[in-house]
Parts: structure tokens; C-alpha cells; sequence
């Protein structure tokens, strides 16, 4: 039989020390309201460093020689990287590790610099939601490493018959220990699908888009391209063939030796159907809670609660201040 856990008396706190933790907890909310401020203001001015990143290591890599010298090849003769030998050094070492795949390194710049200017974009706008101004979360981080691995991976993979002005081997020194390893287990045609699918991935996770939306745009754009106007067309001529046959009709209708071919004319012409051509009206679904309004840093404020049902109290003085990022579970006796 199981015994029946026994309650805990509840901790009474003086007024003193309840006073000072809610000016703890209220001094730890605007506290954290400041920081996240910052960090939001640095965040959307970042684009001011990222950008001129993004160019510095595509010249970089853009003007590699292997002729420079660098971490792979030592020569006393002048670097003809148009970064110099600090380009030459960042470039051999980025294709040393990680073969052609360095580029990734640009594009994550870049797109580093457009998250944060659209970030800067929406306050000026005049935008306070937390969500649509913080900086990206760990999964864009974790979307360029997939990425990376992928890409280098691949790389080497299939890379590798090829003559390449690399300092080392296509896909470098990550996809060629990577590619060898997952190609020794499962192959090298499901190998490559497995380095297709995280290139795939890391994409659309450092980038921040849905492949299904990526499908629904270019959907619509085929349906604006190709099938409006193969219908447009199809429609045209449909029409050119019922202007030729109620011509046909009007003319001989009343003629007795062509009232036949009339009547069959009749008959052609009311199987003909002009198509109708709407835009796509395909949408992805969603579901969407927009508040009426911001809510402020202290969603809750409880001060001295205390409750009793049926002769049992189950509050008893009770004092709690709820942030707007707090999270609240309500756990039974049961533990559920």
C-alpha cells in the first residue's frame, strides 16, 4: 500500500525579506529588459560589420594564388592576393580546411548582415516585437555547420577526380576525413544523397526559409510563365475556331444542301469550351495569434494570496511577480 506523501509546511517569509524579494525579482525584470535592449540595438547595427566581412573574405578567396605565401607554402616571393598576406594566409587556410565549401563563409556574412539591417529595418518602422527584432537563434548557427559538413563533405566525395587550384584536396581537410567515412559504411550513391539532403537543410536553416514555400513561389511563377499563357493561347485559338464555325453557320443555315454540314457545324460548336484561366490561389496553411497590443515586462503581480476550499487551504500567503518571458507550470499532487 503507498503511503501518502506528507505536505510540506509552507515557508513563511517576513514582511522585511517579501518586501526586498519582489524588489529583487522587479530589479531582475527591468535588469533584463536593459540587457535584451542592447543586445537588440548592437544586434541591428551588426550589418555595419558583416557587410564589409562578407566582401573582405570574398576578395580573399576570390584572389587566391597558390603560388602566395601562406600556411601550406612558404616562398619569400610578394603575395599577389589583393588582400595581401593576410589574404593570402585566411584564404589558404579556409580552402585547406574546407575546400570550395569557404565560400559558405561569405554567404553566412552576408546573410548575417541582411538579418540585422532588417532587424534595424523594423524598429525604425516602429516594430516591438521581440520575436521580429531579435538576433537568429542557435538553429542558424547549427543550419551553417550542417551546411558546411555537407557541402565539404560532397565535395570530396565527387570533387575529387577533378584538377583543382585548392592547397589541399577538393571539399579540404573536413569533407575529405568526412566523405571517406560515411562512403566506407553506407556507399557512395546513398553518401551522396545523405550530403544533398544536409546541404538542403543547412540552407534552409541559415537562410531562413521553407522549402514549401520555396515550392508554392515557384508553382505560382510556373503558372504565370508557362500554363497562363499555353491557356491563353489555347483559348485563342479555340475562339478562331467558333468564330470560323458561326460564320460558317450564319452563312449556310438556310441553304438546303449544306443544312447538313450546319447542323454538324452546331454541334462542334457547342463542345467547344473556353478554359477558365484564375491565378493560383494555393496557400501554405497557417495559424496566426496577432495580440491587440505589446504586452509590458510584468504580465502578473500577485502580493499576499491565500485560499481555502472546503475547510482545506490550499494558498496561503502567497506573493509572485510574472515576467513576460517567465515560464509557469502548475504541478499536482499527483506530479502531473
Amino acid at each position: 500500500m503507498a503511503k501518502a506523501k506528507k505536505a510540506n509546511p509552507s515557508t513563511k517569509r517576513s514582511p522585511a525579506a517579501q518586501a526586498l524579494w519582489r524588489w529583487l525579482r522587479t530589479a531582475g525584470t527591468y535588469l533584463r529588459v536593459f540587457v535584451r535592449g542592447i543586445v537588440y540595438l548592437l544586434w541591428s547595427k551588426s550589418w555595419i560589420v558583416f557587410t564589409p566581412l562578407g566582401v573582405l573574405l570574398a576578395v580573399f578567396l576570390f584572389s587566391y594564388s597558390p603560388s602566395d605565401p601562406a600556411f601550406t607554402f612558404t616562398t619569400d616571393a610578394q603575395a599577389s592576393n589583393w588582400g595581401g598576406v593576410v589574404g593570402a594566409w585566411v584564404s589558404d587556410c579556409l580552402l585547406s580546411a574546407f575546400g570550395f565549401s569557404a565560400w559558405w563563409f561569405v554567404l553566412a556574412s552576408f546573410m548575417s548582415a541582411v538579418f540585422a539591417f532588417r532587424s534595424q529595418w523594423r524598429q525604425s518602422r516602429g516594430e516591438r516585437d521581440p520575436e521580429r527584432l531579435r538576433p537568429p537563434k542557435l538553429s542558424s548557427a547549427f543550419g551553417f555547420v550542417v551546411l558546411l559538413v555537407g557541402s565539404s563533405s560532397l565535395e570530396a566525395l565527387r570533387l575529387r577526380r577533378f584538377e583543382t587550384s585548392l592547397p589541399g584536396n577538393p571539399g579540404g581537410v573536413l569533407g575529405d576525413w568526412l566523405a571517406f567515412a560515411v562512403e566506407h559504411y553506407i556507399g557512395v550513391g546513398l553518401a551522396t544523397v545523405v550530403f544533398f539532403v544536409l546541404i538542403g537543410m543547412g540552407l534552409s536553416l541559415l537562410m531562413d526559409f521553407e522549402w514549401m514555400s520555396v515550392c508554392e513561389r515557384v508553382g505560382r511563377l510556373l503558372d504565370f510563365l508557362i500554363f497562363e499563357p499555353i491557356g491563353k493561347l489555347l483559348n485563342r485559338k479555340k475562339e478562331e475556331k467558333i468564330k470560323e464555325l458561326q460564320e460558317f453557320i450564319q452563312r449556310f443555315s438556310a441553304n438546303a444542301s449544306k443544312s447538313k454540314q450546319a447542323t454538324s457545324r452546331k454541334r462542334a460548336l457547342e463542345k467547344i469550351q473556353l478554359d477558365e484561366i484564375r491565378p493560383s490561389s494555393r496557400k501554405y496553411p497557417y495559424i496566426d495569434f496577432r495580440p491587440a497590443r505589446e504586452i509590458g515586462n510584468e504580465v502578473l503581480t500577485v502580493d499576499h494570496i491565500s485560499k481555502t476550499i472546503d475547510g482545506v487551504k490550499v494558498l496561503d500567503d502567497i506573493s509572485f511577480i510574472l515576467g513576460r518571458e517567465d515560464k509557469v507550470a502548475l504541478v499536482g499532487p499527483n506530479e502531473h
